[in-house]
């Protein structure tokens, strides 16, 4: 499993996450975000949630609240939807993190 190096995870999370970040081409915010509708995307996901879902969830809803395109907006709900049905603990979580640091910053 590739994923098992610490190194390569956090370089394919990094990778990823900057395709739907910010105000990006949204063509490829939408084929960054196709990988989570991908059976073996979402098996990987599962076998590494822990580390995965508290990285990716907090980048997802900042992507959310700036991206402009509606099916990009559209196709973030569903990723959020696929990390809560996985690990609805982790998900919590990393929402409860989020609004923390949104607390802070205000």
């Amino acid at each position: 499993d590739a994923l098992e190096d610490s190194e390569l995870r956090e370089l394919v999370v990094e990778k990823v996450t900057q395709c739907f970040s910010g105000d990006k081409n949204f063509r490829v915010a939408q084929r960054a975000l196709l990988l989570f509708k991908a059976d073996g995307v979402v098996s990987l996901l599962r076998h590494h949630q822990a580390l995965i879902v508290p990285r990716v969830v907090p980048r997802l809803l900042a992507a959310a609240a700036s991206h402009w395109n509606t099916t990009v907006l559209r196709m973030i709900g569903n990723a959020l939807q696929v990390l809560d049905e996985m690990d609805p603990g982790g998900f919590e979580q990393a929402l409860g993190g989020e609004r923390c640091a949104e607390a802070r910053a205000a």
